[in-house]
């Protein structure tokens, strides 16, 4: 189809062509200077020239350029004369957008969808055509020892930052394939090269423009294409960077967009003999299942999926459901020991002869993939099991506590007879419960009441009514002293076997539990209703800057990161995770070698804290390299399986308010208990925090000179003053925690 110019690109002749006109001149004389006439009134601002500061020549990020582009200016059909036209923008030191002049390089990347008409793969296929470089003066240019015929690019001196791209080159321009379908859905991007910061430096990552998808045939802009079933916001949930775009993407750098990858990966990219035989394949559905489907068992031990592996819809969360209809290449990047093309392992030994009747089986129904891998079961049967603590009460001399629950089971009240033991994963969990102390911090009784009888742990639990109440005696000194105080917390930490809302018992289903989701309690016994009860720090938003919503951005619930224990919610994880319960079950630290082996490194650590905990596992300071670890060749390290960079606070902490006017820390955390199994010291907070990632023998000493206690130090005095780090690294100051960790 041919498609007459834009009128952009008829204005641009038509001043062109002005100028032209206003040099011919006469053929007559030119007549006596006539005498100097009024000044006329001031007329209107005129549009911005090149001059002044109205353009910018440099960004200092990727995602401060843009692109822009009319379905108009687009004139690639087979059967025209090449042309396009877009213009360019970039952001300036002060955050505004103006034209972008100088582009002397830039590639256009084309591209179409269409369903497939094959017995293999997808239901929908991307398929490349041929990528075209354009720079000024067209002739040739080197991509990767690689010549190619340039199309001329011109930027417009009337109209800064408006770039045409013409075809100067005998024959069309190889952009586009031949006998194409007009009516399809097509895709075209733009990449800029050779932009550089206001320092003269590279842009680290690639200049792009945003997917635009038209269909040639009407010049309709396309909102749906029907494929793009994994949206950009569900990688930045883990691999997003302070800026919201997407990080930590090594492979050639970062193309930024799922959209953008497709150009590439699609099938006619196809994997070497070598490289199919390791297990790759270039598809970017096969491929990204591959990566992350298997958790490292055959493409790459770096990576370790975070979320619930048979969730689809993690990724898949836009409504095109073209991923609903199964092909092999996806299925096996998970099932890694079937293969339905020989029948290993596939049902009763099924053998099918290709892709097209999977969905003969796997179609609908109980083996589709929402319904076999129980797509939004676990929030549904998360119900199956509801406790609501209602009461609290002790006796103090008789050294007991009695907690009474509602509870129900499948939806209803259960008969007083029903014994929970069959469907519990871990019947040695209950309800756990310890002090709230008046800074919030939390002391945890370790007293846990079995919500079915454990004579074992002088525990007794009756069922009545629907209300199980559950008493423990015989406590120890320190939770009887809890109890004197009288401000408690109470969580539960119940997992359950349960499918389609229901409990089942584990016994037949062991793959399948749930936490309940019994909200976590805070009762006062100096009053009989609880009233007045203290709260935890973890509660407070001014003092709690990482939430539920941050952690399950990257697992999707909590649940199946924590294994046996009965946690879904992020306030459970204070009962054993606190800065008052000393000692940790993971102390050393193993690095791999550049051969593989692991290597204990010197630095320990003493204390489960959260802050600890958490900042240490996920930056690789953990007794055994796992889905994230390290690499070290002896001076220095890597990080390893961290979707994030691992400098961006953002991706788990909601703010940088770490500190309070007075330099404390405003969670108004006290010192950190520690201890190795002998002793019991005190550490101080924020460098504890902070030596999870700064390790070295200079950092421990910079610590240390400014007021930290250290588990060397051999502190047994809980009362530690606060480190002086606000005075440096407090939020807005001048190597603030916002600024240092925020690049």
């Amino acid at each position: 189809m041919v498609k007459s110019k834009s009128n952009l690109a008829k204005i641009l002749l038509s001043v062109i062509m002005a100028a032209s006109i206003a040099a011919c001149g006469s053929d007559g004389k030119d007549g006596a200077q006539g005498p100097q006439g009024p000044e006329g009134p001031q007329g209107p601002e005129g549009p911005p020239g090149a001059g002044g500061g109205n353009v910018v020549t440099t960004v200092e990020r990727f995602s401060d350029a843009s692109f822009d582009l009319d379905p108009a200016d687009v004139m690639i059909a087979p059967d025209t004369e090449f042309g396009i036209t877009f213009n360019m923008m970039g952001k300036n030191m002060s955050g505004s957008d103006l034209p972008f002049s100088g582009l002397n390089l830039v590639s256009i990347y084309y591209a179409h969808v269409k369903d497939n008409d094959t017995d293999f793969g997808s239901a929908k296929q991307w398929v490349p055509h041929q990528t075209l470089y354009c720079q000024p003066g067209g002739g040739t240019v080197t991509i990767r020892g690689t010549k190619h015929d340039a199309c001329t690019l011109t930027e417009s001196e009337e109209m800064p930052g408006t770039y045409m791209g013409t075809w100067e080159h005998d024959g069309p321009a190889p952009i586009i394939m031949d006998g194409v379908d007009q009516d399809l859905t097509h895709r075209l991007f733009f990449r800029a090269y050779n932009v550089t910061d206001s320092m003269g430096n590279a842009i680290s990552e690639k200049v792009l423009s945003k997917r635009f998808d038209f269909q040639p045939s009407s010049g309709d802009m396309v909102d749906d294409t029907g494929k793009d079933t994994v949206m950009d916001a569900a990688c930045i949930a883990c691999h997003g960077d302070n800026d919201g775009t997407i990080a930590q993407i090594h492979a050639h750098r970062n193309y930024q967009s799922t959209e953008a990858c497709v150009a590439c990966h699609n099938p006619a990219l196809k994997a070497s003999d070598d490289a199919f035989a390791a297990g790759w394949e270039f598809d970017l559905p096969a491929m990204i299942h591959g990566i992350h489907g298997n958790n490292g068992k055959v493409l790459s031990e770096s990576i370790g999926y975070p979320a619930e592996l048979k969730d689809c819809t993690t990724c898949h969360t836009n409504e095109a459901d073209s991923w609903q209809t199964p092909f092999a290449e996806a299925c096996v990047a998970c099932h890694i020991s079937t293969n339905p093309f020989t029948g290993e392992n596939h049902g009763n030994n099924i053998q099918v002869a290709n892709d097209s009747t999977c969905s003969s089986c796997h179609g609908s129904g109980g083996l589709s993939p929402v319904e076999a891998h129980r797509i939004g079961d676990r929030a549904e049967s998360e119900k199956a099991l509801m406790l609501d603590i209602q009461k609290v009460s002790a006796d103090v001399a008789a050294k007991s506590i009695t907690v009474e629950a509602a509870m129900m089971v499948n939806g209803a009240a259960p008969a007083d007879d029903f014994d929970l033991t069959p469907y519990m994963s871990n019947p040695g969990r209950g309800i756990n419960w310890g002090q709230v102390m008046a800074n919030g911090d939390i002391m945890r009784s370790g007293q846990t009441l079995n919500v079915i009888t454990n004579a074992n742990n002088n525990v007794t639990a009756t069922l009545s009514g629907g209300v199980l109440t559950v008493t423990r005696t015989g406590l120890s000194d320190a939770a009887v002293a809890m109890l004197t105080d009288g401000n408690l917390y109470l969580m539960s930490e119940v997992q359950v076997c349960a499918t389609d809302g229901m409990l089942v018992t584990c016994a037949d289903n062991p793959g399948r539990t749930v936490a309940n989701t019994a909200a976590t309690v805070y009762w006062n016994l100096a009053n009989a209703d609880g009233s007045g009860a203290l709260m935890s720090r973890w509660e407070d938003d001014m003092r709690s800057t990482v939430t539920e919503a941050t952690c399950n951005s990257c697992h999707e619930n909590l649940t199946h990161v924590k294994g046996s224990h009965g946690v879904t919610r992020f306030n459970q994880c204070m009962d054993c995770h606190n800065n008052t319960w000393a000692g940790s079950k993971h102390s050393d630290v193993k690095y791999k070698d550049a051969d593989g082996n692991e290597v204990v490194q010197a630095v320990k650590f003493y204390n489960r804290d959260l802050s600890t905990v958490a900042h240490r596992f996920h930056n690789g300071q953990w007794d055994s390299p796992g889905a994230v670890y390290r690499e070290t060749d002896g001076s220095s390290s890597s990080l390893m399986g961290y979707p994030s960079p691992e400098n961006d606070c953002t991706a788990c902490h909601t703010s940088f308010n770490l500190f309070n006017d007075n330099g404390d820390l405003a969670s108004g955390k006290g010192a950190i208990a520690a201890s190795d199994n002998t002793s019991t010291y005190y550490i101080s907070p924020i460098a504890e925090a902070c030596r999870n990632c700064h390790v070295s023998a200079s950092a421990q000493a910079h610590f240390s000179s400014n007021g930290a206690v250290l588990f060397e130090d051999m502190n047994t005095d809980p009362n530690i003053a606060t480190e002086s780090c606000a005075v440096c690294h407090a939020q807005g100051k001048t190597y603030g925690v916002d600024v240092v960790h925020n690049k």
